[in-house]
């Protein structure tokens, strides 16, 4: 023995650790077909090894009288997963590497092969002994790996044939001899062990009942001095020893010392004996590789031996993980000493094994990384190899099924990967599981296939590299699909997925490498370049043929994702046909939209589909029409058709696919708008069967994409006009027509737009004939009022209320004047006028406005309305003022203010460069007065039942129409808002009481606010003001500036004599109220009026009692005699300041006004005196000092909130930071 730890330490085999699991790539070949001449001579055996020899010999003797009587063992129990899969007990893969392996001497080993005796294999032999004068013919052949004659599976099944033959003589190896006697031995031991553990158990029972323990109560009584009789008890264990337990105690624990010395002693050490001898004979097989010729072979041989006694039911873990080692150092050596043609032999063994296998013998297969031609084909055939029928995997498993025949009474249920109970569990043994296909699979490393395919150089992509590249797809498809055929069962639907993922890649991969050829300049000046085009085709057809032949149900999710973009047009049709099974090819959708028979098979078909399967199916439809490669609209129209026959026509498919082939039609015609029109048609051929579906479907089509053709537009007009407004066609009709979008010239220019409008119009005089007529005071009321009810009520409509509602909005979005265009569009039809006119129809002469006339002629406010704007009517300003200011006073009489300010909106930018054209027309202020009128009495009580609202909806539009005005007015080629600002308060003081109209005064408000930034606008409203104070000067009946100023500023004040209607005027209308303050407050202190600096004399003179008084003689001295002592705008600066809102960015303006008046000194006080301040004095009396405590604590509150925002660290905005400087100051 000190020899051979000698020669361990001088000749060390290099230690190879197992490979652990990951995705590698494999070179896998045909190994050699074995060659028994190399084992005709017996290797000699070293004189070093004699001794060692003998010395086995003996100990093989000593034991033999054990071993000899070892039966078979039977078959035991094993553990079945719940996936399916048998499982022998698991042992984990030891890692010492295989230092227990020495290069002692070798012996000699008898290698001669012998056919006779096999009882497994006996079939095997038969054939192998059948084929081998054929194998020993094309064995030379076989080694080169590009035989040029022999196919890709002929290659394969050469190999199975081969490897079937080398495996019929395991069972005679005299290594299967030495693990048979190990496993024998082991068996025994595993015996004597529980025989053991049983003698153990009992002498611990009986160790623990040899004393038997009993409790004793003693109890005593005894009598006191005083008489009383005294009772106690005593309680104490007793121990009893059992004689007889001693005499069993000492028989079993001489029994145990038996079975320690005579049989566990022994049996172990002919174990390890055994184990000995086993891999002295794997290191006598080790050290001749690279030294005697059929050594590798001879390894495989021991490789084979280990795998069949894996093929068996195993339940002793040690020894099941003794065999996994063997095999995990064994195969690491073949790894190294085989190079590339290890991984076929190691496949042909796990494919034959139980299942489950691959869970822990997956990483034996070490396939190399693809680095050239020859490493792609192995991949290929070790590919092959797998998805190849598994010859003979019974025969190889024929002891496991007669060890599983004899243990039938043990009930196995066998179970699927998912957990459910196979249906037909007698064969499961017998059949490979998909789990172990995918690890299997998983040691190819697809993605280094295809950059090693398709990621050439541009250098590298000549017409012959392409061609190849092809053939090398071509030969992968083929693989792959036999695997899909071969395992297209549903037990192996999860593998199959997994297939299909890969053949997605490549796929993929394929066309991206096409796509970059064609943009090469090869592509381009190549003669061959159609005929490579064509082998495309052909390819991406035979992968989809393969995934759509697949039976498995995701292949269509998987073709739904795939790219057609690089497709010639004639393959799109060619595929458009397998994918629906027909057997000729057109080009002509009509073929397929008029053939029942090919719409029947269809249904037919996918009524067998589920729904993720219908949408998928669908999907790849919508994929393959939106590719680049469409030349023209029958193959869009056929998906298109096919899309709603599913989704929407066909009854037995509609409820599953409806959803779907709505989402497809509208990713589809999102790409291809024009595809509506065809769709249009077909809803209207077939409406009967879709019904109300077609609502759903054309409102979540992109119509606001869409061009409509003057034949859509005949469609609309007949389901509009010729049909009741309940009927389903109005509606669709109306859906379609308000989903266009009218703002984009693209999709609808000017005649397309008229040409709808002229539709809805006519359409809505034929079905809403009879309009209100009636004209005067109570005529305008009742259809003001009509209209406010219709706009609210709307549950209680009618139909023709709800469809001219539905006018007016259709109306509201035409965008036909020119007014109503892009701003640079304005600015240019500004500039040239009047070549913009020449385009635009005329009213009395266009031969398609009869209808339109009529409609006029009927008192139809939406007619009066598209003349307006799509006529020169609503341009040109000599007609307007003739002919279309009563076309608007009559949609103002209708009830419609709001399409009014609409239309003023449109039309008076066409007047800004002549606005005296308007306000001198009486019937332009006739018509403003109308818009402004303000309700008072039943009118407005009827109207505040309906709604509650501070002002009527049109005159807050009216307002934002104005305000865009003024902010856009460089759009109307204006260098300032003045014109604008000109034209609206001229207007607006032209109206009658204009400043007790509550409209009015909104307007006014937001004009001056529009126009506050623009300083030339703000010095014409102050002094458009000022000449109002002038003109009452002149006019002193005329008290409109009193009645003004007192409805702007003294709603704070008490001691007004004459209040007038007590509207609470300043928060409404702060930006009015500057302006009227600011105008009186110029002419109070101008040299021309002198009433402050004659009132600071008279009161600093010290005469006068109270300021008051001194106002009094103020106002005799300057001849004024209608203002009282409380209207001085001293005053009303200050009650302004105290009813604005907290936060209003007016608050600044008005104290600023009023600090100026209130800081200013007595005529006759000292400089340096502090008191001379007249605001001081001014407000001594209650009243004036309660307004001066209101203001100072209002202040003080928003310095100090102000503060707090600054200091909590947000940032007040540039309003909030003015104002708080202002009020620090």
């Amino acid at each position: 023995m000190e020899k051979v730890q000698k020669e361990k330490k001088t000749n060390k085999t290099k230690k190879v650790s197992s490979p652990e699991k990951h995705t590698i790539f494999i070179d896998d070949c045909i190994p050699d077909p074995p060659r028994f001449e190399d084992f005709q001579e017996p290797l000699e055996v070293s004189s070093g090894s004699k001794s060692l020899k003998t010395e086995l010999d003996i100990l093989q003797e000593s034991i033999s009288c054990c071993s000899s009587d070892i039966n078979n063992d039977p078959g035991h129990v094993c553990d079945v997963h719940s996936k399916g899969e048998i499982m022998v007990a698991s042992a984990p893969v030891l890692d010492e590497g295989f230092s227990e392996f020495s290069q002692s001497p070798r012996f000699s080993v008898p290698l001669q092969p012998c056919l006779e005796k096999s009882d497994l294999f006996q079939v095997l032999i038969s054939e192998g002994i059948t084929v081998l004068s054929e194998w020993n013919k094309r064995s030379q052949s076989l080694k080169e790996k590009h035989s040029p004659h022999l196919t890709l599976f002929q290659q394969v099944d050469d190999i199975v044939t081969q490897f079937v033959y080398s495996q019929s003589n395991i069972e005679i190896h005299e290594l299967f001899k030495l693990i048979q006697k190990y496993r024998q031995s082991r068996t025994i031991l595993t015996a004597t062990l529980r025989e053991y553990s049983i003698v153990q158990s009992n002498i611990e029972n009986l160790r623990q009942s040899i004393w038997l323990v009993k409790k004793i109560n003693v109890v005593e009584e005894g009598a006191c001095l005083d008489g009383n009789i005294v009772r106690s008890t005593l309680e104490y264990p007793l121990a009893e020893y059992d004689l007889a337990k001693e005499k069993e105690l000492k028989s079993m624990l001489i029994k145990a010392q038996e079975i320690v010395k005579e049989k566990i002693s022994l049996q172990q050490n002919a174990c390890e004996l055994l184990r000995v001898k086993i891999e002295h004979y794997f290191n006598s097989v080790i050290g001749g590789i690279g030294e005697i010729p059929g050594a590798v072979e001879e390894l495989k041989l021991c490789i084979s031996v280990i795998f069949s006694f894996l093929r068996h039911l195993i339940s002793d873990e040690h020894f099941f993980g003794t065999l996994r080692h063997w095999l995990s150092q064994l195969i690491s050596i073949l790894i190294e000493a085989d190079g590339h043609r290890h991984y076929i032999f190691i496949l042909n063994h796990l494919l034959r094994c139980p299942p489950g296998i691959a869970k822990w013998a997956s990483n034996f297969l070490q396939i190399p990384k693809i680095q050239d031609d020859l490493s792609f084909e192995e991949n290929i055939l070790f590919l092959a190899t797998l998805y190849s029928p598994i010859a003979h995997r019974d025969l190889f498993l024929d002891e496991l099924r007669k060890t599983l025949e004899a243990s039938k009474e043990d009930n196995w249920t066998f179970l699927d990967s998912e957990g459910e109970e196979e249906e037909n569990d007698s064969k499961i043994v017998f059949t490979i599981s998909a789990n172990d296909l995918s690890l299997f699979t998983d040691q190819v490393d697809v993605h280094s296939m295809t950059y090693f395919l398709f990621c050439r150089k541009e250098s590298q992509l000549g017409v012959d590299k392409v061609g190849e590249i092809f053939k090398r797809t071509g030969s992968l498809l083929k693989v792959f699909k036999s695997g899909l055929s071969m395992y297209c069962s549903e037990r192996y639907r999860h593998f199959s997925k997994k297939v299909l993922r890969i053949l997605k890649v490549v796929l993929q991969s394929l066309t991206d490498f096409w796509q970059e050829f064609l943009s090469t300049s090869q592509a381009s000046s190549t003669l061959f370049s159609a005929q490579l085009q064509e082998e495309f085709d052909t390819l991406f057809l035979a992968f989809c043929s393969a995934m759509k032949e697949s039976g498995c149900k995701g292949a269509w999710q998987i073709m739904a994702t795939l790219s057609f973009c690089c497709l010639s047009y004639d393959c799109i049709w060619r595929l458009y046909a397998d994918l629906h099974d027909i057997c000729h090819i057109v080009r002509d959708e009509s073929v397929f939209l008029g053939n029942p028979y090919f719409w029947s098979k269809f249904e037919d078909y996918l009524s067998s589909l589920n729904e993720a399967e219908i949408f998928s199916f669908l999907a790849t439809l919508t994929g393959i029409a939106m590719s680049r490669s469409i030349r023209g609209d029958d193959f869009l129209k056929l998906v298109a058709w096919e899309l709603c026959e599913v989704g929407f026509v066909c009854s037995s498919t509609r409820e599953t696919a409806s959803k779907g082939a709505r989402d497809l039609l509208c990713t589809l015609t999102s790409r291809f708008p024009h595809i509506l029109s065809f769709l249009l048609d077909r809803t209207h051929n077939v409406k009967s069967a879709l019904g109300k579906l077609s609502l759903i479907l054309w409102k979540s089509l992109p119509v606001h994409l869409w061009c409509p053709t003057y034949d859509d537009m005949g469609i609309l007009n007949q389901w509009l006009g010729s049909h009741s407004l309940n009927s389903l066609e109005s509606h669709l009709a109306r859906v379609i027509i308000e989903s266009l979008d009218f703002s984009n010239p693209h999709h609808l220019d000017r005649q397309k737009q008229t040409a709808l409008g002229i539709i809805v119009i006519e359409a809505c005089l034929k079905q809403s004939p009879e309009f209100i007529t009636s004209s005067g005071v109570l005529g305008d009321s009742v259809r003001q009022m009509s209209s406010l009810a219709s706009s609210v009520l709307q549950s209680q409509l009618s139909p023709v209320q709800v469809f001219q509602k539905w006018t007016w909005e259709f109306l509201g979005r035409l965008m036909l004047h020119l007014m109503d265009q892009s701003p640079e569009n304005v600015s240019f039809t500004l500039a040239n006028l009047s070549e913009a006119l020449s385009v635009l129809p005329t009213y009395e002469q266009e031969a398609s406005y009869d209808g339109i006339r009529r409609a006029v002629e009927a008192n139809q406010p939406q007619a009066a309305y598209f003349v307006l704007i799509s006529s020169s009517v609503g341009h040109n300003v000599p007609e307007f003022c003739t002919t279309g200011l009563g076309l608007l006073s009559r949609i103002c009489s209708n009830g419609q203010p709001d399409q009014a300010v609409d239309l003023l909106h449109k039309i008076l930018p066409m007047f800004f460069q002549c606005p005296d054209s308007l306000y001198s027309n009486l019937e332009y202020i006739s018509l403003m007065s109308q818009i402004l009128m303000e309700e008072t009495g039943y009118i407005k009580f009827a109207k505040n039942m309906i709604v509650t609202q501070q002002l009527d909806l049109h005159i807050k539009r009216l307002g934002a129409a104005i305000e865009d005005h003024l902010i856009n007015f460089k759009r109307y080629n204006l260098t300032t808002p003045l014109q604008i600002v000109s034209l609206w308060l001229e207007t607006l003081f032209c109206l009658p009481k204009w400043n007790t109209n509550k409209n009015v005064l909104f307007i006014a408000d937001v004009i001056t606010r529009a126009a506050f930034f623009c300083e030339t606008s703000r010095r014409y409203i102050l002094n458009l003001f000022e000449d109002l104070i002038k003109n009452q000067k002149e006019q002193p009946e005329d008290r409109t500036l009193p009645r003004l100023l007192r409805i702007v500023g003294s709603m704070g004040s008490k001691t007004l004599a004459h209040p007038l209607i007590p509207l609470p005027t300043l928060p409404e209308f702060p930006w009015l109220s500057w302006f009227a303050l600011k105008s009186y407050s110029n002419m109070e202190i101008s040299t021309e009026s002198d009433l402050w600096h004659s009132f600071l004399r008279n009161f600093s003179s010290g005469k006068f009692r109270t300021a008051e008084l001194a106002f009094k003689l103020s106002m005799a001295e300057v001849g004024q005699v209608l203002l009282l002592f409380c209207d001085l705008t001293l005053f009303r600066w200050i009650e302004g300041y105290l009813q604005l809102e907290e936060g209003h960015q007016m608050e600044t303006l008005y104290l600023q006004e009023f600090f100026q008046l209130y800081l200013e000194r007595s005529p006759k006080s000292n400089v340096s005196d502090v008191t001379g301040s007249v605001g001081l004095k001014i407000f001594e009396s209650a009243h004036e000092m309660d307004l001066i405590e209101k203001a100072s604590a209002r202040i003080k509150e928003r310095v100090e909130k102000l503060k707090s925002i600054i200091s909590e660290g947000s940032y007040p905005t540039y309003d909030e930071k003015r104002h708080v400087l202002y009020l620090l100051r």
